[in-house]
């Protein structure tokens, strides 16, 4: 889900665009660099810093913002790729999005997410329905 935040909320996610086949392979310096192996790991290592600095703050649930470091380190981390367009206010955005479904996602056992590129939002929609085995 912190990848499908980065894509929903930052219109970023190299990782994402890889795992759906929609890299930008039509242009071959765009596909290189910014869908290209070293900016998915990027992101990669920034979901696990993220991740690592969120455990140690209750995964933002007693807290109503992002520590400023971590969000300074996504924004320096990512200065060369085209989300350096976005502020840290979007950053903390996607942070606090992710791990808001998160929370929900592990409260529940699973569930449907919806990622919104229109409305930049990421959401949860409840647990997974039970399917009915049908002869």
């Amino acid at each position: 889900m912190f990848h499908l935040a980065h894509m929903a909320v930052l219109g970023w996610s190299p990782v994402m665009r890889r795992l759906l086949h929609c890299k930008r392979s039509v242009a071959p310096s765009v596909d290189r660099v910014q869908d290209g192996g070293r900016a998915a790991a990027i992101e990669e290592g920034l979901t696990a810093y993220v991740f690592t600095m969120a455990a140690e703050h209750s995964f933002f649930t007693t807290l109503a913002h992002v520590p400023p470091s971590v969000l300074k380190t996504c924004v320096k981390m990512t200065a060369h790729l085209e989300v350096a367009a976005r502020s840290t206010a979007d950053w903390h955005a996607a942070i606090l999005a992710g791990y808001g479904v998160f929370q929900q996602v592990v409260e529940n056992r699973g569930g449907v997410i919806t990622a919104d590129m229109t409305n930049r939002a990421l959401s949860y929609d409840g647990p997974v329905a039970p399917t009915v085995a049908t002869r």
